[in-house]
């Protein structure tokens, strides 16, 4: 699905216990695979699931991420 505002990707993401986000942006960069983690999600991401050591790698990543993406945007 290109287009998350497309009304079958929303009727379907109801659905899903998790979604994927690829990234055009991403892409143009050369990264492969191009999907965008700070958008991806999953309910799986839990503590009970994957245990609190591997939930905290992924909360501190993303928070990483972020403010990596904020720098790049203020430049």
């Amino acid at each position: 699905m290109d287009d998350l505002s497309d009304p079958s990707a929303v009727a379907v993401f109801n659905h899903l216990n998790s979604s994927l986000v690829l990234s055009r942006e991403i892409s143009a960069k050369n990264i492969f695979p191009a999907f965008d983690p700070l958008v991806s999600s999953s309910n799986n991401v839990n503590p009970e699931f994957i245990g609190q050591r591997h939930y905290n790698a992924i909360l501190e990543t993303k928070y990483i991420l972020k403010n990596i993406k904020k720098s790049k945007m203020l430049c």
